[in-house]
C-alpha cells in the first residue's frame, strides 16, 4: 500500500511537470489498482486503522481489490482471479 501511494505521487509529479496538467487532470488519467489476496489491508492492525487506510487509499483514487490472486502479467495487463 505504501508502494501504491509512492508510485501514484511520483507519476502525478512527473506527468504534471512534463505536460503541465493539473494534479486533478493527471489523477483522472492515472489508474492505480492495489490487489491483495487477503480479506483486508493491515489485518494485524485494529479495525479503525484498517478502515482509515482503506478510506485514505480510496480518497487518493487508488482502487483496492481484496481476495484477489494475480495469475499472469502481460505487457499491458495484469490478470487476476477473485476468490469471492
Amino acid at each position: 500500500m505504501e508502494l501504491a501511494c509512492a508510485i501514484q505521487a511520483r507519476l502525478l509529479s512527473d506527468v504534471g511537470s512534463i505536460d503541465k496538467v493539473s494534479a486533478n487532470t493527471a489523477r483522472t488519467l492515472l489508474h492505480i489498482l492495489l490487489l491483495t489476496s487477503g480479506p483486508g489491508l493491515l489485518t494485524t492492525h485494529n479495525a479503525t486503522t484498517q478502515k482509515r487506510i482503506m478510506q485514505t487509499l480510496l480518497s487518493k483514487g487508488i482502487e483496492v481489490r481484496l481476495r484477489c490472486v494475480v495469475t499472469a502479467i502481460e505487457r499491458d495487463t495484469v490478470l487476476w482471479k477473485s476468490s469471492d
